[in-house]
Protein backbone atom coordinates (compact mmCIF):
# COMPACT_ATOMS: atom_id res chain seq x y z
CA UNK A 1 0.00 0.00 0.00
CA UNK A 2 1.37 3.65 -0.66
CA UNK A 3 2.06 6.10 1.48
CA UNK A 4 -0.78 8.56 0.69
CA UNK A 5 -3.27 5.52 0.93
CA UNK A 6 -2.02 4.71 4.64
CA UNK A 7 -2.24 8.54 5.13
CA UNK A 8 -5.75 8.87 3.94
CA UNK A 9 -6.65 5.58 6.07
CA UNK A 10 -4.99 7.03 9.53
CA UNK A 11 -7.09 10.59 8.35
CA UNK A 12 -10.14 7.99 7.88
CA UNK A 13 -9.86 6.79 11.15
CA UNK A 14 -9.42 10.06 12.95
CA UNK A 15 -12.61 11.47 11.42
CA UNK A 16 -14.20 8.18 12.87
CA UNK A 17 -13.09 8.72 15.98
CA UNK A 18 -14.19 12.39 15.89
CA UNK A 19 -17.28 11.36 14.66
CA UNK A 20 -17.81 8.91 18.11
CA UNK A 21 -16.61 11.61 20.11
CA UNK A 22 -19.46 13.98 18.76
CA UNK A 23 -21.84 11.22 19.62
CA UNK A 24 -20.42 11.12 23.10
CA UNK A 25 -20.51 14.27 24.10
CA UNK A 26 -24.06 14.82 22.60
CA UNK A 27 -25.28 11.74 25.32
CA UNK A 28 -23.74 13.49 27.98
CA UNK A 29 -25.35 17.25 26.41
CA UNK A 30 -28.78 15.36 27.18
CA UNK A 31 -27.66 13.68 30.02
CA UNK A 32 -26.56 17.23 31.61
CA UNK A 33 -29.84 18.43 30.43
CA UNK A 34 -31.59 15.78 31.96
CA UNK A 35 -29.95 15.82 35.34
CA UNK A 36 -30.15 19.74 35.31
CA UNK A 37 -34.24 19.80 34.81
CA UNK A 38 -33.56 17.03 37.74
CA UNK A 39 -31.94 19.76 39.96
CA UNK A 40 -33.63 22.66 39.00
CA UNK A 41 -36.92 20.56 40.40
CA UNK A 42 -35.88 18.45 43.05
CA UNK A 43 -32.86 20.57 44.47
CA UNK A 44 -34.47 23.62 46.51
CA UNK A 45 -32.57 25.64 49.18
CA UNK A 46 -35.15 25.05 51.48
CA UNK A 47 -34.31 21.10 50.93
CA UNK A 48 -30.35 21.23 52.29
CA UNK A 49 -29.31 21.72 55.76
CA UNK A 50 -27.21 24.99 55.12
CA UNK A 51 -24.88 26.69 52.51
CA UNK A 52 -21.97 24.21 52.81
CA UNK A 53 -24.16 21.13 51.86
CA UNK A 54 -25.25 23.48 48.87
CA UNK A 55 -22.22 24.10 47.87
CA UNK A 56 -21.02 20.48 48.42
CA UNK A 57 -23.68 19.30 45.80
CA UNK A 58 -22.87 22.06 43.67
CA UNK A 59 -19.31 21.05 43.54
CA UNK A 60 -19.75 17.55 43.14
CA UNK A 61 -21.83 18.50 39.95
CA UNK A 62 -19.17 20.61 38.59
CA UNK A 63 -16.52 18.36 38.93
CA UNK A 64 -17.76 16.10 37.17
CA UNK A 65 -18.63 18.30 34.45
CA UNK A 66 -14.87 19.28 34.42
CA UNK A 67 -13.97 15.64 34.59
CA UNK A 68 -15.70 15.08 30.87
CA UNK A 69 -14.43 18.67 29.70
CA UNK A 70 -10.66 17.49 30.76
CA UNK A 71 -10.79 14.41 29.59
CA UNK A 72 -12.25 15.06 26.02
CA UNK A 73 -9.77 18.28 26.15
CA UNK A 74 -6.92 15.51 26.61
CA UNK A 75 -7.90 13.40 23.80
CA UNK A 76 -8.51 16.31 21.05
CA UNK A 77 -5.37 17.19 21.61
CA UNK A 78 -3.28 13.58 21.70
CA UNK A 79 -5.30 13.59 18.12
CA UNK A 80 -4.11 17.13 17.11
CA UNK A 81 -0.75 16.55 17.86
CA UNK A 82 -1.00 13.26 15.72
CA UNK A 83 -3.00 14.74 12.85
CA UNK A 84 0.05 17.76 13.47
CA UNK A 85 2.54 15.29 12.59
CA UNK A 86 1.40 13.68 9.96
CA UNK A 87 0.22 16.72 8.05
CA UNK A 88 4.30 18.51 8.61
CA UNK A 89 5.59 15.59 6.96
CA UNK A 90 3.94 16.10 3.89
CA UNK A 91 3.71 19.74 4.19
CA UNK A 92 5.49 21.88 1.20
CA UNK A 93 5.13 25.42 3.07
CA UNK A 94 7.25 23.45 6.09
CA UNK A 95 10.22 26.25 6.58
CA UNK A 96 6.85 28.65 7.03
CA UNK A 97 5.40 28.02 9.58
CA UNK A 98 4.22 24.22 10.02
CA UNK A 99 0.75 24.25 9.06
CA UNK A 100 -1.15 24.27 12.05
CA UNK A 101 0.57 27.99 13.97
CA UNK A 102 -0.54 27.82 17.14
CA UNK A 103 -3.50 25.23 16.95
CA UNK A 104 -2.54 23.16 19.18
CA UNK A 105 -1.89 25.49 22.16
CA UNK A 106 1.46 24.08 22.49
CA UNK A 107 3.46 27.63 21.48
CA UNK A 108 3.41 26.81 17.58
CA UNK A 109 6.81 25.21 17.53
CA UNK A 110 7.37 21.33 16.62
CA UNK A 111 6.71 18.38 19.60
Amino acid sequence: MSREANYMRILEATARVQENVAAILEAKAFEAEKSRSWITRQVHHSLVQGPEELFKLAEELHGAMLEVIEGVTKMELGLARNLKTLLDKNDPMDGFGGGFGDFDGMGGGRT
